[in-house]
């Protein structure tokens, strides 16, 4: 059987370094103004109703497909922003007042867990790869969390 990062497609270059940008809110061009909308970064702050894990599963998507190179030399600095955004703010939103307040009685109760367990495996990927870890450990929160979520899917039918 598969670990659930396994699962995860293998994205050519150009195309993971693109969807990283649109999902840290840090793609310029106005062709994907759309999708740059409904991404992971604006996703996490403007709160649209319900989490969308396919954002969060593209977001590891790209990290496995740019990962294992980011020890082996520099890490362009427009990946390295898209990173810092994506933790950064991804946390700013995660914990400002205002929108906690705003959003908690939006949420359901175990939603509130879950993009904060998204930061976590998005951080602990990039640590890994930076430290020169291979995916196994790179995606261990990843494969973790996924297997828990899965979990209380099947509980809850």
């Amino acid at each position: 059987m598969k670990l659930p990062h396994e699962e995860l497609p293998e994205l050519p270059e150009g195309e993971a370094m693109k969807l990283l940008s649109i999902h840290s809110a840090n793609y310029e061009g106005e062709d994907e103004r759309e999708r740059t909308e409904n991404g992971f970064m604006f996703s996490l702050y403007a709160w649209n109703g319900k989490l969308k894990p396919e954002n969060f599963k593209q977001v590891m998507a790209c990290i496995k497909s740019l990962g294992p190179s980011w020890s082996a030399g520099s890490i362009p600095t427009k990946i390295m922003a898209d990173l810092w955004n994506l933790m950064y703010l991804g946390n700013d939103h995660l914990h400002n007042t205002e929108r906690i307040q705003r959003r908690q009685q939006e949420l359901a109760p175990d939603e509130w867990g879950v993009e904060e367990e998204w930061l976590d495996c998005i951080g602990w990927a990039v640590m890994a790869y930076l430290n020169n870890k291979d995916a196994l450990e790179a995606f261990r929160l990843y494969d973790k969390h996924i297997a828990k979520r899965r979990s209380l899917e099947h509980d809850g039918q």
